[in-house]
């Protein structure tokens, strides 16, 4: 599950996940590299969805992932706004 501190993590990398791969201190090894990927496709479709060229059951499988995929509602508007933040 996603916490708030895992976000902060990906963030504090840019999402580069070969520099947290090689620059990674020990608290910084509270996210998985699974979560890696998740947190990038999560954001991918959260871009999807605020382009507006989501269908409604995209958008509802989404909601759905970010219910449970994510620890609470602060972690899901940092998702929200990581979305937003970074660049690729």
């Amino acid at each position: 599950m996603l916490t708030l501190e895992s976000l902060r993590i990906y963030e504090r990398f840019n999402g580069d996940i070969d520099g947290w791969a090689r620059m990674k201190s020990l608290t910084d090894s509270s996210i998985a590299e699974t979560d890696w990927h998740v947190i990038d496709a999560l954001i991918t479709d959260l871009r999807i969805a605020a382009s507006g060229r989501a269908s409604p059951s995209f958008l509802r499988e989404l909601d759905a992932r970010m219910q449970t995929g994510i620890a609470d509602d602060d972690a899901r508007a940092e998702l929200r706004a990581l979305a937003q933040r970074l660049t690729r």
